[in-house]
């Protein structure tokens, strides 16, 4: 999936005996699980491993052993979510999951799959397109990401072609499936007056979004 560098495992796991691989591997969980945290609540430039160290409950000496510095957190915090991403995209995209579906359905769904993905991993994603900015591997690897959601995104809607009235429906689908990410990415960035009227939290911000594109889709609001 990522072209970038993953930090995995250290060498010696496999060698430990059960039940220090798997007290290992919780240990690694917490300091990743901690790490999005604290990057997400500081931003990742003014995280610090002690702070993470302090959250996950272990020692700074324990991540640079299991994980590494900043930047293997980083890789791996990457890796993590974009395993986490595509599962989830699998799962909405599965074709029996929709069956007696309308487009609308769908597009709802959709839209609220996304914000709920950029709700939740704001602080991610601000620290993945940053480095991405600097790291042409790291955006390399997160522009596949991206062209694996359009992709999946695209075929599911598609799927309802016939309810679409727009006289080029593949054109149509890509262009919002392209506009509900780049909206969402925008919103992680954008100043806290823009983010107020157009938060995330705010449960008016799917609903409208979702008669955004089935208008264009189909030519009603819904």
């Amino acid at each position: 999936m990522s072209s970038i560098e993953t930090a995995t495992a250290t060498p010696v796991l496999d060698e430990l005996p059960a039940t220090q691989q798997a007290r290992s591997r919780a240990l690694r969980e917490r300091i990743l699980t901690a790490a999005e945290e604290v990057i997400s609540r500081h931003g990742f430039e003014q995280a610090s491993i002690a702070d993470i160290a302090k959250l996950a409950g272990c020692s700074v000496g324990s991540i640079y052993v299991r994980i590494g510095d900043k930047d293997k957190l980083l890789a791996c915090l990457y890796e993590r979510a974009c395993s986490e991403w595509v599962e989830a995209l699998e799962e909405l995209c599965d074709p029996k999951r929709w069956q007696g579906a309308s487009l609308e359905d769908i597009v709802a769904a959709t839209v609220q799959w996304m914000v709920a993905i950029q709700r939740e991993s704001a602080g991610l994603t601000r620290a993945f397109i940053a480095r991405g900015i600097n790291d042409p591997e790291f955006s390399k690897g997160w522009d596949e990401l991206i062209r694996t959601h359009v992709a999946g995104l695209t075929r599911l809607l598609l799927s309802r072609r016939s309810e679409i009235t727009h006289p080029n429906p593949r054109y149509a689908v890509k262009l919002c499936v392209w506009t509900l990410e780049g909206l969402l990415d925008e919103l992680v960035f954008c100043d806290s007056d823009e983010r107020e009227f157009l938060s995330l939290s705010d449960k008016k911000l799917p609903r409208e979004v979702t008669r955004l594109l089935l208008s264009y889709l189909t030519g009603t609001a819904g």
